[in-house]
């Protein structure tokens, strides 16, 4: 999900939400998949998107997050790269919600594309590759 630096600065949370990485996964620059330290080829695990229905898919997104996050997210999806959206905040009590809104406030389904979930509290890093992977990673907590 390369994007161009330009592109990905344009909306003001983009820097909180680049720094907020950074902190809990030291050396991370950028939510592009190839940006964020340690998503190595060992730590993925099979995800299945394609030939899903949707709210399939997001429903076991959430079953998988369900344990690893509390409080404070920022999550970042295709859409984010929008200049209109950028990165997302929201808490993990509202996650669902938020899910379940995404469709019809971005006109897209919440995991077409790759996917990045933070949680700052925990130190959590869920990413979704759009090829049908999935891995989570564990770094510094926060206390925000």
């Amino acid at each position: 999900m390369a994007r161009e630096n330009s592109r990905t600065k344009a909306h003001p949370n983009w820097a909180l939400a680049e720094h907020i990485l950074a902190e809990v996964l030291p050396g991370s620059h950028g939510y592009d998949l190839e940006e964020v330290i340690g998503l190595e080829p060992a730590v993925w695990a099979t995800f299945p998107i394609d030939d899903l229905e949707p709210a399939s898919v997001d429903a076991a997104l959430l079953e998988h997050c369900a344990t690893l996050v509390a409080g404070l997210l920022v999550i970042v999806t295709e859409q984010s790269y929008r200049a209109s959206a950028g990165p997302f905040f929201t808490t993990a009590e509202s996650l669902e919600d938020f899910v379940t809104q995404y469709t019809d406030h971005y006109d897209d389904v919440f995991v077409g594309a790759d996917l990045v979930i933070v949680c700052p509290s925990r130190g959590t890093v869920v990413a979704v590759h759009h090829n049908g992977l999935i891995a989570t990673l564990i770094g510094n907590s926060l206390p925000l």
